[in-house]
């Protein structure tokens, strides 16, 4: 599939998939005509790279997680351990703002209906 295929896919815009593409999380191959061309399985790589970069992870930790998921091993130093487990605590913390801030979103749209 073309780059633009592969965005829509995973729902990333073309400039996101050439990054992650510079930085090894995904590869394509360039056809005879000058096109980058994706085979199906890397849409949901980018779409995994694109969710953990929204989550604040660095390049290098994504690198970590994904290679960490292509080749599991017997298990982490405890200092990585706790690294992953800050990392939860942090990631748990945004979706309880989210869930807030959803909660006051519809407490107003309640209000506006109910008093229009």
């Amino acid at each position: 599939m073309q780059i633009s295929e592969l965005a829509r896919r995973a729902h990333l815009t073309v400039h996101q998939v050439r990054r992650y593409e510079r930085e090894g999380f995904i590869a394509g191959r360039r056809g005879e005509n000058g096109h980058r061309s994706y085979a199906p399985e890397m849409a949901a790589v980018a779409r995994r790279v694109g969710h953990l970069a929204d989550l604040g992870f660095t390049v290098g930790e994504i690198r970590d997680f994904i290679d960490r998921l292509s080749h599991p091993a017997n298990g982490a130093a405890p200092a990585e351990v706790e690294r992953r487990q800050r990392r939860l605590l942090k990631i748990d913390a945004t979706i309880d703002s989210l869930r807030a801030t959803r909660a006051e979103l519809m407490e107003l749209l309640v209000s506006d209906v109910y008093d229009a």
